[in-house]
């Protein structure tokens, strides 16, 4: 687990467009106080199941969320709006894509290609906005 949260979260620092890079810890789910972060940021959670095939041999299946947090109001986003406004508001979607497009095919020594399985703006209404991008990758462990 330490090794695949190192390199994606290495992976996010080479974008240089986040503040905070850490692990997602609930930071921004505490509704009651502001999020202890700093704006732009990306938390990373990574989970795994595993399959046995016998023979030692182990299919390590690994889940990684990367949730992208923005403190910016989208409230300007019709079509009534002007397109400099419009377009500075929808920003964060330019940041998000670029992350998405770093790890649709990234991989590690010990880890397969990343596959997309999710990519979602979260509804929220506490002034934050939140993409959400979910990918699967797997890795083949043998016992000695």
């Amino acid at each position: 687990m330490k090794t695949l949260f190192l390199a994606v979260t290495g992976h996010l620092q080479e974008l240089g467009i986040f503040r905070t890079i850490d692990m997602d810890k609930g930071q921004l789910d505490r509704s009651e106080l502001r999020p202890q972060v700093a704006f732009p940021c990306a938390l990373v959670k990574c989970s795994f199941t595993f399959s046995e095939y016998g023979g030692g041999i182990k299919n390590r299946l690994a889940q990684v969320r990367i949730r992208l947090a923005f403190d910016q109001t989208i409230t300007r986003t019709g079509t009534d709006v002007p397109d400099a406004a419009r377009n500075a508001t929808l920003s964060y979607i330019e940041h998000a894509e670029e992350v998405f497009e770093a790890f649709r095919r990234f991989e590690t020594n010990e880890y397969s290609a990343f596959e997309v399985n999710e990519f979602i703006q979260e509804d929220r209404n506490d002034g934050l906005v939140v993409m959400r991008l979910s990918f699967s990758t797997n890795r083949i462990d043998v016992e000695q």
